[in-house]
C-alpha cells in the first residue's frame, strides 16, 4: 500500500494536555486563603502591632462619643428645665399666679385653703369681680369682691343692703347681711378717681386711731369713735390747700361674709396699685374645679 494513502492508526490519538491545580468536581476542599497584603516596608510583626494600635484608637474614639452623647443629653435636659423655670417665673410675675384662700371672709363663695388662678396682665377691675389685693394696711394678700368703681357712690340703706349710685346691689353671693357696720367712712361715700380733688369724711374707731402713725389728738364720741371732716388723713393722696388730689384710681371692696371680713369698711379704699389681679377659676379642691362668680 502506498504510504501516502495510508490511514492513521486508531491508537494514534493526541493526548489532552494536563491542567494542573484544578480540583476534582466532587471535591469539598476549599482553596487556601490568600495571605493578607501588607506594606512592603513592614514586617508581619510590625503590621500586627500597627493594626492593634489602630483598633485601640478607634475604640477610644467610640467611648468618647458615648461619653459625649450622655453629656449632650444632660445639657439638653438641664437647659430645658432652666427655660421652664424662667418661663414659670415670668408667667407668675406678669400673667398668672396660683394663690391660696386664707380665712373665711369670702364664704360661701370661697373657703379656707381653696386654690385659685389669678389673671394679672391686661386687667381693669369691674364691679362684682373677685380680686386679689396686696393690702398695705395689713401687709398681706387678701381676696375680696369689688363693690364700687372710681367715681361711684356707695351707701347702705335701712335694711343693711349695699346701694351703689342709688341702686340696691343684687348680691346672691353673700352669706348674710351685715349686722354692724364698723365703718371707716361716713356714708354716702364717693370713690375717688385718679386726678380728682376731694375731701373725705371719716368716722374712725378707737382701734383705727391706735393703728395709725404719729401723734393725734381728737375729741372722741361716747361710742368710742371720732368724726373727721375735710381731713388730711387720706390714703395715697397729696394734701394741697385743704383738698386731696388722688394720684390713682381707688376701689371699694368687701368680703362676701360681711360680718367676718376686713375690707374697705375698715381698711379703707383700695388704690389701683394694690390690685394684683382677678380670680375667676378655682383649681382646688378637685371636686369644685371650675369658674367662680
Amino acid at each position: 500500500m502506498d504510504e501516502n494513502n495510508r490511514l492513521p492508526e486508531e491508537d494514534e490519538k493526541k493526548e489532552p494536555e494536563e491542567i494542573n491545580n484544578v480540583p476534582e468536581p466532587d471535591s469539598c476542599e476549599q482553596p487556601a486563603e490568600a495571605p493578607a497584603e501588607t506594606d512592603d516596608n513592614l514586617t508581619e510583626e510590625e503590621y500586627i502591632t500597627a493594626q492593634a494600635y489602630t483598633d485601640n484608637v478607634l475604640d477610644q474614639m467610640g467611648q468618647t462619643q458615648v461619653r459625649g452623647g450622655w453629656a449632650k443629653e444632660l445639657y439638653e435636659w438641664t437647659s430645658s428645665i432652666a427655660i421652664a423655670v424662667v418661663l414659670a417665673l415670668l408667667i407668675n410675675q406678669f400673667l398668672f399666679a396660683l394663690v391660696q384662700v386664707d380665712g373665711q371672709s369670702m364664704e360661701p363663695t370661697l373657703y379656707h385653703n381653696e386654690r385659685l388662678v389669678v389673671r394679672k396682665a391686661f386687667y381693669t377691675p369691674k364691679q362684682k369681680d373677685i380680686v386679689i389685693l396686696k393690702s398695705e394696711a395689713i401687709q398681706k394678700y387678701i381676696v375680696k369682691r369689688v363693690i364700687a368703681l372710681p367715681g361711684q357712690t356707695v351707701d347702705f340703706d335701712g335694711e343693711r343692703n349695699v346701694v351703689v349710685d342709688g341702686v340696691t346691689l343684687d348680691e346672691p353671693y353673700i352669706k348674710e347681711k351685715q349686722i354692724s357696720f364698723g365703718n371707716l367712712y361716713a356714708y354716702p361715700l364717693t370713690v375717688p378717681k385718679k386726678g380728682e380733688i376731694a375731701n373725705l369724711d371719716y368716722i374712725m374707731s378707737e382701734a383705727n386711731l391706735k393703728a395709725g402713725k404719729g401723734t393725734m389728738t381728737f375729741d372722741m364720741r361716747a361710742d368710742g369713735s371720732v368724726e373727721i371732716k375735710g381731713s388730711e388723713l387720706v390714703a395715697d393722696g397729696v394734701f394741697e390747700e385743704g383738698k386731696t388730689t388722688y394720684k390713682q384710681n381707688c376701689y371699694f371692696v368687701m368680703g362676701d361674709n360681711r360680718n367676718h371680713s376686713s375690707d374697705s369698711r375698715t381698711l379703707g379704699l383700695i388704690p389701683e396699685s394694690e390690685v394684683v389681679g382677678k380670680s375667676s377659676i378655682r383649681l382646688f379642691p378637685f371636686s369644685k374645679i371650675g369658674k367662680i362668680d
